[in-house]
């Protein structure tokens, strides 16, 4: 009411005058209307005779809820996901001519800030790819770092539910095994990711839309992600059984599992332990890691030889460098050949050998608009 009354004595205190079109139209529906008649009215008869409507008029419109966006979603978690739109997706050698996307998804981006920079310096010889609509942003793109070829694919959504896993031969324990470009296409991923190859080892947690499929001890870290798309960080947890696991899921909305590790970053912190079960961490591997940077926010990151960038890492060098990007939460998925980004089902990282190992499960990201919408 504050702001409808300022602007009410602005409009009353102006001293120009006031030019008002009055367009006096007969006839109905599709009948052509008559030429309209133009009148002027001086300000002072103006503000008179129409004073009480522009102040009901201003009033409302300041006083008048916002208008919201649809809020799109992917209701069925079985189903594929809604096939991307091709015009969406983009390639360009620099980064610094996508400033006009990082204005465009602002209102995607809910003040959040990216970690893709357009002053990043590109790997040599590569290009950022991206693939941005109302409901999902995404980019990919190489630096080196310390001499080892980094593949950061970034991405922002506007529903937990576009965040999604698969396996091979569509249910747990199918013993196929699949491309992660296969796959990916299968579900009509915007952007598919290598996950923990759950089928290769016997041990491990396992969740898959909210229930236990597998839980064998021996794996110390957990990653699980809630219905909220937040990566909840566990070590060392213990359970008598699966029911009790259940219980656990039940009571934390815990929607998929991944079982691989370790915990890179939790709560901002680098917490990557000098030893670990899997993964050789002392050794020098290509390595993965899914990160959570806010919410509905990730990064997932592919660290391998690639060009003039022909170093491998450790995990704890390879946990200092996810932990500089300001992560929030970070976990080592499998690594080696396994490692794979996906965008319009191409490859985007230089795999180990040249080619794709066939797994059992990816993780990936989805457009929620649907088709012809």
């Amino acid at each position: 009411m504050i702001k409808a009354t300022f602007h009410k004595h602005m409009l009353l205190q102006t001293g120009f005058l006031l030019t008002v079109t009055a367009l006096l139209l007969t006839g109905l529906g599709c009948q052509k209307a008559k030429e309209p008649t133009l009148k002027t009215v001086p300000a002072e008869a103006f503000t008179t005779v129409y004073q009480e409507e522009i102040t009901e008029l201003l009033e409302q419109a300041l006083l008048a809820e916002p208008e919201t966006r649809p809020v799109f979603r992917i209701s069925d978690p079985d189903n594929p996901a809604p096939l991307p739109d091709p015009a969406c997706y983009g390639e360009v050698q620099s980064p610094a001519e996508l400033h006009w996307l990082l204005e465009e998804a602002q209102s995607l981006l809910d003040g959040q800030s990216l970690y893709f920079s357009t002053d990043a310096e590109l790997l040599s010889d590569s290009t950022v790819r991206y693939y941005f609509d109302d409901t999902i942003l995404a980019i990919t793109w190489k630096q080196k770092v310390d001499n080892t070829a980094f593949t950061f694919a970034e991405v922002k959504l506007l529903h937990p539910s576009q965040f999604r896993r698969h396996l091979s031969g569509e249910e747990f324990g199918s013993g196929t095994l699949s491309l992660t470009s296969e796959m990916s296409r299968s579900v009509n991923a915007v952007l598919g990711c290598s996950a923990d190859y759950y089928s290769y080892r016997r041990r491990g947690l396992t969740i898959v839309d909210g229930q236990v499929k597998k839980y064998v001890p021996g794996l110390p870290d957990t990653c699980y992600i809630d219905q909220e798309g937040n990566l909840i960080l566990e070590r060392d947890q213990a359970f008598a059984d699966m029911a009790a696991v259940q219980a656990y899921a039940d009571e934390n909305n815990i929607q998929f599992s991944l079982s691989f590790g370790p915990i890179l970053v939790k709560n901002g912190e680098n917490i990557c332990p000098s030893g670990y079960d899997l993964g050789e961490v002392k050794d020098r591997y290509s390595r993965a890691a899914l990160c959570q940077m806010d919410q509905l926010h990730y990064l997932y990151i592919a660290a391998g030889m690639e060009g003039s960038a022909n170093t491998l890492m450790t995990m704890r060098t390879f946990s200092k460098h996810v932990a500089e990007t300001g992560c929030q939460q970070a976990y080592a998925l499998d690594g080696g050949q396994t490692t794979t980004i996906v965008l319009d089902n191409e490859v985007i990282n230089h795999v180990n050998y040249g080619s794709e190992r066939k797994i059992s499960d990816i993780i990936y990201f989805a457009t929620a608009i649907p088709q012809g919408a």
